[in-house]
């Protein structure tokens, strides 16, 4: 019995001894450092430079990078080297520390990580001597555009001793007193432009093109869409350089119709260049110069294949054909020796005015100076009592407010002159 005890006693002590054994076995520190990234050189330890987030120049800037050891005290938990990794759409250069930093330039051009050692050691706050170290360098975004906004935890990694496998953890808790600390950099907005050449017309379903120039920067892609009229663009999106020439984008159309005021936009706001909006009025067609064929100069209120009220006609085949009112234009060739350029044109007849329109866009290079020839069915009227003296046909052209006026001495080509001073 009295060995029963004694082993019992024993049990008993070794349990309540292994027990007991935590208690004496001290928990390592948790390793943390803080960072806070200023615009300029930030104020002694333990203050920080406020918490702004700092906005680079859009062409680069001097940051300052200030790394503290926020480990409570004890153990192995100085801080001797750390690393900063490359961002994306960023580069580092030109680093500056004080006295004994040691950068790694070799590994900076070859991988764009800036590797620091040589600093402190930085001890934890608790502790007497050096906590924190502040070194400076510039930050570039690599399209000159503009830099993306960059939050920089996730590219930094701090050690013990040189380049260690003991890594400490970012914290903001940086007290007592926890002031407020930056770890973001953003990039004023650059100075990329986008330049557009573009008619200031187009024709209904009839390809038209521009020219956008990307100023600055590296390029990128742009699309095209409009707000207000039905685009037809099937490059979307298009890549543009910044050739000095600039890029042409072609085969556009829009299929409204002639009046329509069409609003044509260029973004290039994921490249950085912003976007553009440019107004083209509608018209219903092109007249050329060319009698063909095929021939790009003749239209009619039948349309460009019906021949029926072309005035180059010298008969009368609308005779008996059962219309009762229409038009034919010919375009002729400039009265001066610049070469022909297509012109955006609409023509429509008003029978209840009896009043035809004719209207085409001439800001086109080189200055057009275009002649036309006309043939319009006009619907029937009654004549007047006096020998048609008061139904004579009326023009005008060129004017503000046009007020069309019978000008009996006008005597057309072939007979005349070749053309009336019409007001």
């Amino acid at each position: 019995m009295t060995s029963i005890r004694k082993l019992l006693g024993l049990f008993m002590t070794i349990t309540l001894v292994a027990f007991a054994l935590p208690a004496f076995a001290a928990a390592p520190p948790t390793k943390q450092y803080g960072l806070d990234i200023t615009s300029s050189p930030p104020p002694p330890y333990p203050q920080t430079g406020g918490g702004a987030v700092v906005q680079v120049p859009a062409g680069g800037g001097t940051v300052y990078w200030t790394i503290s050891n926020q480990t409570a005290s004890g153990g192995n938990s100085a801080i001797g080297s750390f690393v900063i990794k490359k961002a994306p759409g960023l580069k580092i250069s030109n680093p500056v520390g004080p006295t004994g930093t040691v950068f790694d330039l070799a590994t900076l051009a070859a991988t764009g990580d800036l590797k620091v050692s040589g600093v402190g050691p930085l001890v934890p706050k608790q502790d007497s001597g050096m906590h924190q170290v502040t070194i400076n360098f510039t930050l570039t975004p690599e399209d000159p555009c503009g830099g993306p906004s960059t939050v920089w935890p996730p590219y930094v990694v701090v050690t013990t001793g040189t380049f260690s496998s003991t890594t400490f953890a970012f914290t903001t808790n940086n007290g007592p007193p926890v002031l407020p600390t930056n770890q973001t950099t953003t990039f004023a907005t650059g100075t990329c432009t986008m330049t557009i050449t573009a008619p200031s017309s187009a024709a209904k379903n009839v390809a038209f093109s521009i020219n956008v120039k990307l100023n600055g920067g590296s390029g990128g892609s742009v699309t095209l869409s409009s707000s207000d009229c039905i685009l037809t663009a099937a490059g979307n999106p298009y890549a543009v350089t910044t050739a000095a020439a600039g890029t042409d984008i072609g085969g556009l159309s829009f299929s409204n119709d002639a009046g329509t005021t069409c609003h044509l936009t260029v973004n290039g706001s994921a490249s950085g260049y912003g976007s553009q909006t440019v107004a083209l009025l509608m018209y219903a067609g092109q007249l050329g110069c060319s009698d063909g064929p095929p021939a790009n100069n003749y239209v009619s209120s039948l349309g460009s294949n019906d021949f029926t009220l072309d005035p180059y006609s010298d008969n009368t085949p609308w005779v008996g054909s059962g219309l009762t009112s229409g038009w034919g234009v010919r375009r002729g060739p400039n009265t001066d020796t610049n070469a022909c350029v297509k012109l955006n044109c609409t023509i429509a007849l008003n029978d209840l005015t009896k009043t035809i329109t004719a209207i085409c866009d001439k800001s086109v290079s080189p200055p057009q100076h275009a002649s036309f020839e006309y043939l319009v069915l006009w619907p029937a009227v009654s004549p007047d009592d006096n020998g048609w003296t008061e139904k004579h046909t009326q023009l005008s052209y060129l004017t503000a407010n046009p007020t069309p006026v019978y000008d009996p001495s006008c005597k057309p080509a072939p007979d005349g002159t070749g053309g009336c001073d019409y007001i």
